[in-house]
């Protein structure tokens, strides 16, 4: 198959920054000068708490490595985008004059021809500009996603000639389109059944932390042998900082897995 796949390196970097970051809190909290010392209480909950916020990051992190997310797909029927909910979806070969690299190295542009008529409307889902010189093109931000720009405009061109000079490569994920349309159907159904939990974490959310921060300050309170009070009071500005964090990163991942069912839908029905 003929795909540029989104880079790994970030997720390599940010996996290996939280296992050294995890090393290094657990064993300062095992540590005999922790065992000596009565750290303070914000010092202890603060800790304790990024523990709890860094293993389902580093958990994401390594699934990123192990996984695969193309961006760009080349088929005898088109350029296949997969950059966000703007720049989604196939340009026929017909269409695509070139392809060049952004003066400010942070893009490729893919130049067109014309606006392609489709049934979907083309200009809805795709962010189809102009340059300086007048002429259409799609900008197609991959600099932090697809690492060097300038080979990615050299095998994108390559495709280009290939497929333009009616080359043959088999079949590939636009062929089966009863398999695509399948295949959108059941995940469809998984991100119903993954929302519908998420909808129910958010609507009892703050109960939940309540819960959660009262049994985080009764715990500190028996190790430390300190007053509930001074516990309540310690813990209450680090895990609502924590807490509010957690809040806002549900609800963009409740959006961004709307928008997804919302384009398996699509697809499920061949759009």
């Amino acid at each position: 198959m003929l795909q540029i796949n989104h880079t790994k390196k970030y997720a390599l970097f940010g996996a290996a920054a939280l296992l050294l970051w995890l090393h290094s809190v657990t064993a300062f909290l095992n540590s005999t000068y922790a065992a000596a010392h009565t750290l303070p209480m914000v010092v202890e909950g603060s800790l304790n708490l990024s523990i709890l916020v860094a293993m389902p990051l580093l958990v994401r992190c390594v699934a990123l490595v192990f996984s695969k997310r193309p961006l760009l797909r080349a088929s005898e029927r088109g350029l296949y985008l997969h950059l966000g909910s703007k720049n989604k979806g196939v340009v026929p070969w017909s269409v695509i004059t070139g392809f060049r690299l952004s003066p400010d190295g942070q893009s490729v542009r893919l130049y067109l021809r014309r606006i392609w008529d489709t049934p979907e409307r083309c200009a809805d889902r795709f962010n189809i500009q102009t340059d300086e010189r007048g002429q259409l093109m799609i900008s197609l931000p991959l600099r932090r996603k697809a690492g060097n720009l300038e080979q990615v405009c050299k095998t994108l061109e390559t495709w280009r000639k290939q497929f333009s000079q009616g080359a043959k490569y088999g079949t590939w994920f636009e062929t089966d389109e009863a398999a695509q349309r399948k295949s959108a159907a059941n995940n469809k159904h998984g991100v119903s059944a993954v929302l519908a939990i998420l909808y129910v974490l958010r609507a009892k959310y703050w109960p939940l932390v309540l819960i959660l921060y009262l049994l985080l300050a009764a715990i500190l309170t028996e190790r430390f042998d300190l007053s509930v009070q001074r516990t309540l009071f310690a813990t209450a500005l680090p895990f609502l900082i924590v807490a509010w964090l957690l809040r806002r990163l549900l609800n963009r991942g409740i959006t961004a897995l709307e928008h997804y069912k919302q384009s398996l839908a699509q697809r499920s029905v061949g759009l």
